[in-house]
């Protein structure tokens, strides 16, 4: 990311960010390929864009109550969420496991399942 700038970032030497985005997925056993609606922001979204229906939790935002993504990633059956740390609010960030500026958290789950 730019210096003070939270969601710009450069798209020059993106290669060692890459890998420590799929680092920090494989903590929570999310792998690279054949995803469904991933909750990504607009830096992962980069390294997982082959995948089915990505959902961008930063455009998403705009419509739906952050405290409530949870809850909508489950009625999606979403295989996870994989973005910078910085873009996660208290309450979700508390949910999700670290590597370095990133998060992730493993599949939602509707809770009748």
């Amino acid at each position: 990311y730019l210096p003070n700038q939270q969601v710009s970032f450069s798209p020059f030497q993106l290669d060692p960010i890459h890998k420590r985005i799929l680092k920090t997925a494989e903590l929570c056993s999310i792998p690279k390929n054949h995803l469904k609606y991933l909750a990504v922001d607009d830096l992962t979204y980069s390294v997982f864009h082959p995948n089915y229906r990505l959902i961008d939790i930063l455009n998403l935002s705009w419509a739906v109550p952050i405290q409530h993504l949870p809850s909508l990633l489950a009625s999606y059956h979403s295989d996870g969420l994989v973005a910078n740390c910085k873009s996660l609010p208290p309450k979700l960030r508390v949910l999700a496991k670290q590597f370095e500026e990133f998060c992730c958290i493993g599949p939602f789950l509707r809770k009748d399942e």
